[in-house]
């Protein structure tokens, strides 16, 4: 159990363990580190979430906040060119092989007769 469960949130705090599961409270204690609000319940938050809204659309400071946080999160995690460090490292292994088997690792009871000469 964790107490975000946006990926976001999950890489913007240390406290990933159980020991605060509460839900969130814009009054908490280092609320203020959390990117984006979650509100994990069946319960009607569509006031709280506009209220987030609205701060971010209004306050020019509150806004730049959020937006300084995503940058210093996108430079300590995202770094970029995951794909292509993938494709390459496959090609490379690929080409690395040894030849194809000659024959297939399974031949059916037929074909090993053939192939056997039996």
């Amino acid at each position: 159990r964790v107490k975000y469960i946006t990926l976001v949130n999950l890489l913007s705090t240390d406290a990933l363990d159980d020991s605060d599961l509460t839900p969130f409270d814009p009054a908490q204690p280092g609320a203020e580190n959390i990117p984006f609000p979650e509100y994990l319940t069946s319960e009607d938050k569509s006031a709280q979430i506009a209220s987030h809204v609205v701060e971010w659309l209004t306050d020019e400071t509150a806004r730049a906040r959020r937006v300084d946080q995503l940058v210093r999160l996108k430079a300590e995690v995202a770094h970029g060119g995951a794909s292509s460090r993938a494709a390459e490292y496959i090609l490379g292994h690929l080409a690395a092989r040894s030849a194809p088997a000659s024959r297939p690792h399974y031949l059916s009871p037929a074909t090993n007769r053939e192939v056997v000469g039996h």
